[in-house]
């Protein structure tokens, strides 16, 4: 993992700098390039980073409606306005 790791963090570093120097350019298509290439070379990495807090929060137990009984505490009622 320590070399996948590695590898990703260069390219990675190298589609931010490339990004910043598109930028000073300037040129609008060669910002779009850069942010493109950036984004598909961090791709990868949000995916592993998004599968391992799914992955945790499983092992704690809490699934997607983990914050669905926080509101315990309200009361469905019907009211009338009185004049």
């Amino acid at each position: 993992m320590t070399r996948q790791r590695l590898k990703k963090k260069p390219n990675v570093e190298e589609k931010i700098k490339e990004a910043k120097e598109a930028l000073e350019k300037d040129e609008l298509e060669i910002m779009k390039s850069a942010l493109e290439a950036l984004q598909e070379a961090f791709q990868p990495i949000a995916q592993k980073m998004y599968a391992e807090a799914q992955a945790q929060q499983q092992a704690q137990g809490a699934g997607p409606e983990a914050g669905a009984g926080a509101a315990d505490d309200v009361v469905d009622a019907d009211y009338e306005v009185v004049d």
